[in-house]
């Protein structure tokens, strides 16, 4: 068989080609285009399969996006799964039940930040903040909520604050300075005007667990944003901030940032 047969045989494996839109970086689904362009057709693919799917041929593409992940544990670039990801969370959003399914199933437990993330910001917001819930009670995928919380818009910060306390409170019994981290990072991402000195308070709150766990990453986690963040901390709330600093053992570009 010749290459151009070759060629025509793949363009026509239809498991194959949903996988080549779902699996890789921009650079590889179209090398003839630049990345902009790529992108814009992934994302318009991604559009379709979720307007495809539907609880009644679930079970249909269950089997292939089953197909997709069979590799996932061994599979040490993480970042070439950045669309099947974006697919779940599209896929959770616009339709929240079947996102409610995905969870049920095992498998998908190393994407379950990105499903409940997408049901958060579907109509079934109240669900996803039950589930939540019970997660951090139970100290089950506790950095998932620090995922959610980067989809979490102003008016919505009300309604997970108390959500967010009860997480910070659960990590730092638990030492877990992961899912503290995270939290840091989805904080330094968000532009809030209004609620400014919600995310402050929340974020001396962590800064403090963190000190106390012996923790200094959230310098790595929040100095490009800390400008805006620290710009209206108190006296007391400084002190916090300036006694995490003093157990850096060298202060990087990034602490002398702060």
């Amino acid at each position: 068989i010749n290459l151009a047969e070759l060629d025509v045989v793949i363009q026509k494996n239809e498991p194959y080609q949903l996988y080549r839109i779902l699996v890789g970086y921009d650079g590889d689904y179209l090398p003839d285009l630049d990345s902009e362009e790529s992108r814009k057709i992934r994302d318009e693919k991604i559009t379709k399969i979720v307007q495809d799917i539907s609880e009644t041929n679930y079970e249909e593409w269950l089997t292939k996006i089953l197909l997709i992940i069979k590799n996932y544990p061994d599979t040490e670039e993480r970042g070439e799964f950045n669309y099947f990801r974006k697919l779940l969370n599209e896929i959770s959003k616009a339709k929240p039940k079947i996102g409610l399914k995905l969870l049920e199933e095992k498998v998908f437990e190393p994407f379950i930040d990105i499903i409940i993330a997408g049901i958060w910001c579907s109509t079934e917001k109240e669900t996803a903040k039950d589930i939540l819930n019970d997660w951090i009670t139970q100290g089950k995928f506790l950095p998932a909520m620090a995922v959610v919380f980067e989809f979490i818009s102003e008016e919505d910060l009300p309604l997970a604050l108390p959500l967010i306390k009860k997480l910070v409170k659960k990590a730092k019994t638990e030492g877990d300075v992961n899912t503290l981290n995270h939290l840091v990072r989805a904080i330094g991402f968000k532009k809030f005007q209004n609620s400014i000195k919600d995310l402050q308070s929340l974020l001396i709150n962590i800064i403090q667990a963190l000190t106390d766990l012996k923790n200094t990453l959230w310098i790595q986690n929040i100095w490009y944003s800390s400008e805006s963040l620290f710009a209206s901390l108190s006296k007391e709330e400084w002190k916090v901030v300036l006694d995490s600093l003093v157990s850096v053992p060298n202060l990087n570009y990034e602490a002398e940032e702060i």
